[in-house]
């Protein structure tokens, strides 16, 4: 299957790509609100275009996310759709402190579980995620059903 054409928002240092329903995010530094704000338009254009959708966060570097783009991503999470897991490469104490933070507001915000597990490298992550997608697709189906 072929990724439609949505254009690719720019987010500074931070780099994009969607290629067969993997949205990639390579994350460098901090993450803004302009940022999030934008990254977030791109998820959702994403996710109603793509049969589904899964995410793969590459930070290896530094990487933060403020607490104004934070409280955004939170607020801005939408439970009318199963949440799209994300697979984390990058170990960093930091990293995982930050991504689980931002989870578990959602998680506790929108009543939702998101599918989130960290990885060292990418082949066990992409397996992950792969697995994610099956059940994913479960819960999509059980949604359209619903509507």
């Amino acid at each position: 299957m072929t990724t439609p054409l949505i254009p690719v928002p720019k987010l500074g240092k931070h780099q994009l790509s969607l290629n067969s329903g993997i949205l990639l995010i390579e994350v460098n530094g901090i993450v803004s609100l302009e940022e999030a704000e934008r990254l977030m338009d791109y998820i959702q254009r994403c996710d109603m275009t793509e049969p589904n959708l899964g995410m793969l966060v590459l930070a290896h570097g530094e990487f933060s996310v403020t607490p104004e783009a934070r409280r955004f991503l939170v607020k801005n999470s939408r439970p009318e759709r199963p949440p799209v897991p994300m697979a984390v490469v990058g170990t960093g104490v930091l990293v995982r402190a930050v991504l689980t933070l931002l989870v578990n507001a959602i998680r506790i915000t929108m009543r939702m579980d998101v599918p989130m597990s960290f990885f060292s490298t990418e082949a066990p992550a992409r397996a992950w995620l792969a697995e994610q997608l099956v059940h994913r697709t479960t819960l999509l189906a059980k949604n359209t059903s619903r509507s």
